[in-house]
């Protein structure tokens, strides 16, 4: 019986970190946002392959499996997940696809994992991508970690806002989904690593295995997310590491981020995704 879990949360969440880690625990694969495999139309930029085989021959997403998962009329709800797991040969299979309508489409799965990120860390990872600098040499240098441009006040109130609204819509599909949900943070994994996962795999029922921290040394075969853990550059923020994102204090003025910890609607989300926190 295929146990399916599903990390939901908004993009830059740290929903390709969790895939990533929980892939390297016993009969557990993350197979990232596999919606790209039907949806890669939309974003010329993905191919729906695997991002860690890319062009050669994948053991997971065989050529068999890939045309079968490219056409969604050929699967009831649910096979999705199965397919790919059968494939992998796992009885655990989580999926990075993180918005309730891929999980609608595809099948809710049995456990969701919300992921949750500091909102300060969150709105200015969404903003750096939105709004990115007009020099890509400063794109680059955020990406390093390095000194970035501050937001304007219109980008600011933009970010905050779509935060405020996207994370109310999840929180609210996954109380709704009826299904087991536990929320995690990423700044739990940089403060207690080893014990944050030992939450997760007691959660999951699976067994542990602390060297799944080690994400960079799995064997990974997921598709779409954020990167390819093995082609990332060593200047990269998050090189071979799980690290607390702080790239928000060289973005945020203190006003805005005493604005947004202080604003009444995050503190009241704030309060409902602890009460579900492994």
């Amino acid at each position: 019986m295929v146990l399916s879990v599903g990390i939901v949360g908004l993009d830059y969440c740290g929903s390709t970190l969790m895939n990533n880690i929980l892939s390297g625990l016993p009969d557990c694969i993350g197979v990232g946002e596999s919606h790209w495999i039907v949806d890669r139309a939309r974003n010329e930029r993905q191919s729906g392959r695997c991002m860690e085989c890319y062009q050669t021959p994948c053991p997971v997403f065989t050529a068999d499996v890939y045309e079968l998962l490219s056409d969604e009329s050929k699967l009831e709800v649910g096979e999705w997940w199965s397919v790919m797991a059968e494939s992998a040969n796992v009885e655990v299979i989580i999926s990075a696809d993180k918005r309730p309508y891929h999980f609608d489409r595809f099948g809710v799965p049995d456990k969701l994992l919300l992921m949750m990120k500091d909102p300060r860390s969150h709105i200015v990872s969404w903003c750096r991508r939105k709004f990115p600098p007009d020099e890509k040499e400063k794109v680059h240098a955020y990406h390093r970690g390095e000194v970035s441009d501050m937001l304007s006040e219109d980008q600011f109130t933009t970010a905050l806002n779509f935060w405020i609204r996207e994370t109310r819509k999840h929180l609210d599909w996954c109380e709704a989904a009826g299904r087991d949900l536990g929320v995690v943070s990423l700044e739990s994994f940089v403060s207690d690593g080893e014990g944050t996962l030992n939450s997760i795999t007691k959660w999951l029922g699976v067994n542990n295995d602390i060297a799944a921290l080690r994400f960079w040394e799995t064997e990974l075969h997921y598709i779409g997310s954020n990167h390819s853990v093995k082609r990332m550059g060593k200047d990269r923020y998050f090189f071979k590491t799980v690290k607390l994102d702080e790239r928000w204090k060289q973005v945020l003025s203190d006003e805005q981020s005493s604005r947004i910890m202080g604003d009444e609607r995050v503190v009241k989300l704030l309060e409902r995704l602890h009460t579900f926190v492994l």
